[in-house]
């Protein structure tokens, strides 16, 4: 992988998710957030920008380790809004297309944003982060080249997912 795409990927996850765990920390100071519908949601959250935090720091310790880095990428891709369900979980620099009643919106953001609605009477929209999207691409491409063929490691000896494989030698 290229340095400057390992780096881009390590500073959204990394950058992206301690940002997010700090604002939402924020959160729970605030006396209008403390009832227990509140406390819950931005636990979740919390967890969730966690949870791209350390992906990606498991990415800086081993780049062979980027499914918990996919995942992350994929929960930020979608943006839906919808009078019964809105999710939106961004991370990192999003920059998000949308369609809402037929037009064409852009959203630009340094940092993070999430948003998780039931039953509200909100506008129908769909959209996807074209920075998370691009970076999975990105992170997809890297892992086909670089990660070993199994069918190939027994030929090798190579280390495949914490089980060493060794094939039988030919005579």
């Amino acid at each position: 992988m290229k340095t400057w795409i390992r780096w881009l990927l390590l500073a959204l996850s990394i950058g992206g998710g301690f940002e997010g765990i700090a604002l939402n920390f924020q959160f729970l100071s605030l006396p209008e957030f403390k009832q227990p519908v509140y406390v819950a949601l931005i636990g979740i959250s919390i967890i969730l920008y966690g949870f791209v935090f350390v992906s990606g720091l498991l990415f800086a310790d081993d780049p062979n380790c980027s499914a918990p880095l996919l995942i992350s990428l994929c929960l930020q891709i979608p943006t839906i809004s919808s009078p019964i369900l809105v999710y939106r979980f961004l991370s990192g620099f999003p920059f998000v297309l949308s369609v809402t009643g037929g037009k064409l919106n852009t959203m630009v953001r340094v940092g993070g944003e999430w948003q998780f609605n039931l039953f509200q009477e909100l506008p129908w929209e769909g959209g996807i982060n074209l920075c998370a999207l691009i970076s999975l691409i990105l992170l997809i491409r890297y892992r086909r080249r670089n990660l070993p063929d199994p069918l190939e490691s027994h030929k090798t000896g190579l280390k495949f997912w914490n089980f060493v494989v060794s094939g039988s030698k030919a005579k």
